[in-house]
């Protein structure tokens, strides 16, 4: 082969070669193009994870502001635990004295029921020696007007 037909040979399989890439080179640009396409989404994932980031490192603070909540609300429903079995404590020795308590007032109650009935002899008594006072007032009068008239009789005769 010639130099010429080999220049020929060579431009022709280019051609061909041209003419054959060409579909692929299509195809390779749309693919480009879909790439480009799919690093902008990426791109866009990128930016909408790391907002999402700070959202969730947000939430983490926020979250260990309310375990430190938590931990004081421990603390001091540990501090009312200690106080409410202190208070159970001072609840059964008030209890015990109310028992005694109210036997105390049950024995008053009995003793100020006698004390009633006593009352009530004692006033009836007191209601007879009014009367009894009362007739001997009535007496004493007129044994001084019988006095008085046998005074005067005596005197008469």
């Amino acid at each position: 082969m010639t130099r010429e037909e080999m220049q020929a040979l060579r431009d022709m399989m280019r051609e061909e070669i041209g003419t054959a890439i060409q579909p692929i080179t299509k195809q390779l640009d749309g693919v480009e193009q879909r790439l480009g396409g799919v690093e902008q989404r990426i791109g866009g994932l990128d930016q909408r994870l790391s907002g999402m980031e700070q959202c969730i490192d947000g939430l983490d603070q926020r979250l260990g502001g309310v375990e430190q909540r938590i931990g004081g609300l421990d603390q001091r429903l540990g501090g009312v635990e200690q106080r409410m079995e202190g208070l159970e404590t001072d609840v059964r020795y008030t209890r015990v004295l109310v028992e005694k308590q109210q036997h105390q007032i049950q024995v008053i109650a009995e003793q100020y029921g006698d004390i009633a009935a006593k009352l009530d002899k004692a006033n009836d008594r007191a209601a007879q020696m009014d009367d009894l006072r009362e007739r001997l007032r009535t007496a004493e009068l007129t044994i001084m007007q019988h006095t008085a008239i046998l005074q005067g009789l005596a005197k008469a005769q």
